[in-house]
């Protein structure tokens, strides 16, 4: 089965090194089908898409940091929903692919961190 992501969302790779060229985002109304070397974080609002993405870019020494592996670099879903402050039980993860349903308020999460605020990240 493919796995179909909607907008609004912002894609980022899962495999590869990190780079901020390559997160981009879903529009609401727009479909993609996602490889199992990318991840979707799905938004209420392309607004909350637009600041998910400005955040990972504004932080993103830190964020880069998740990738680890010593071939290839790679991103967990795990390493990523507890970045996002992402419960695990919210996780969705059809076929290889990787969902992320977030009823978050707050991201990233780190000592020299700023807290989102007045937006959900959840659909």
């Amino acid at each position: 089965k493919l796995s179909r992501i909607s907008g609004p969302a912002v894609l980022l790779p899962r495999v590869g090194l990190p780079n901020p060229q390559k997160i981009s985002i879903i529009k609401k109304g727009e479909t993609y089908v996602l490889s199992d070397c990318i991840i979707g974080i799905r938004t209420s609002t392309n607004k909350d898409a637009k600041e998910l993405l400005k955040l990972l870019l504004n932080y993103w020494e830190k964020f880069q940091e998740l990738y680890k592996g010593t071939g290839a670099k790679y991103i967990t879903l795990e390493r990523l929903g507890a970045y996002l402050n992402i419960p695990e039980q919210q996780y969705t993860i059809p076929s290889l692919s990787g969902i992320i349903e977030s009823p978050t308020k707050q991201i990233p999460h780190s000592k020299n961190s700023k807290k989102a605020s007045n937006s959900s990240f959840a659909e």
